[in-house]
């Protein structure tokens, strides 16, 4: 249920000016540049059929059933990506009363994650024992929304009717874009 075939992480920490002793280097020097990437593929999930169909524990629900999958049908036609309908619904069939569905389990892929984080700041020395820390953040930086899998995964209703919901996405993994500044006295 966890697995991710690829993720890349990685950070960089940058002295932008080094220069000393010129006026470009008193406006310039001393600013440090930090940044973090993370870009991962997304997890396995399946659509459930959304009530006790094999009859197997009554009054519990459907204890993560799943459907049939339609004949010739694969992943890679079922997932179209889109938040609105990230899965075919239609790709599933309601498994044959007392019996388990033939969908095997994480057979499709929720959605992968991006994000970068970048902080640029500066110490100025005010005397020896004050200083200035001027401080910029920001958080998803490139705003990429970053969803969540389906949460309407359940596909039929009691009655056997499908479900208008099913395949849609209603959260995110991430926060959009956020930026602070900070000024930092210390003494």
């Amino acid at each position: 249920d966890f697995d991710q075939e690829h993720v890349v992480a990685g950070n960089i920490s940058l002295e932008l000016w080094r220069g000393k002793g010129s006026p470009a280097a008193a406006a310039f020097g001393g600013w440090e540049l930090h940044g973090i990437l993370q870009m991962l593929s997304g997890t396995p999930f399946a659509p459930r059929v959304g009530f006790d169909r094999a009859r197997l524990r009554p009054g519990f629900g459907d204890v993560g059933q799943r459907p049939d999958l339609v004949e010739g049908r694969t992943s890679s036609d079922i997932v179209s990506g889109d938040p609105a309908l990230y899965f075919d619904p239609g790709a599933f069939a309601l498994p044959e009363a007392g019996y388990l569905g033939t969908l095997g389990r994480g057979t499709l892929r929720g959605p992968g994650i991006f994000a970068m984080d970048l902080a640029l700041h500066k110490r100025v020395a005010l005397t020896e024992r004050h200083s200035l820390e001027l401080r910029g953040e920001a958080f998803n930086v490139t705003n990429q929304p970053n969803f969540q899998v389906p949460s309407g995964r359940a596909l039929f209703t009691s009655s056997g009717g499908r479900i208008g919901s099913a395949g849609r996405i209603t959260s995110t993994s991430t926060p959009s874009r956020q930026v602070q500044l900070a000024l930092r006295w210390e003494f």
